[in-house]
């Protein structure tokens, strides 16, 4: 081989190592995520279904949560009140939100009324323990 040729080879042997599909990659600018992050759940959720086997008249009931105190009496939670947030043809479903200085606070109940008559009284349970998480009490109305 004569020393233009070795030149050569040696020059296109170059380019391929510089050019190489894996070396291009690596200088290449890093590129965005094309589906941004979700931001993070800050706090849990309470959630109240209720469901009655005969008919309810559903768009008025109503409900709300109350706390226990250290004498065994239960207390209305201000603000936690209201109408069902949906409702099915067998009952309904209401939500509200847990911020974290709450968690792992408890008991509460929910109470579900149909005028000024109590309907049902939930089970005790305590508030979430940790972002994202939902707690669920589910009732029976007579």
């Amino acid at each position: 081989m004569n020393k233009k040729t070795a030149l050569l080879l040696a020059a296109v042997l170059f380019l391929a190592v510089i050019l190489s599909p894996a070396r291009l990659a690596l200088a290449l600018p890093p590129r965005p995520d094309p589906t941004p992050a979700s931001p993070p759940i800050v706090g849990g959720g309470i959630e109240l279904r209720a469901y009655a086997a005969q008919a309810v008249d559903w768009e008025n009931v109503y409900t709300l949560v109350q706390w226990q105190d250290g004498l065994g009496g239960w207390n209305d939670v201000d603000g936690w009140r209201g109408t069902l947030d949906e409702l099915y043809a067998d009952g309904g479903r209401k939500t509200w939100f847990v911020p974290k200085a709450h968690f792992g606070t408890g008991p509460f109940r929910w109470v579900v009324y149909l005028g000024q008559e109590t309907l049902a009284t939930s089970d005790p349970f305590d508030m979430p323990e940790s972002d994202g998480q939902l707690v669920r009490s589910i009732v029976a109305l007579p």
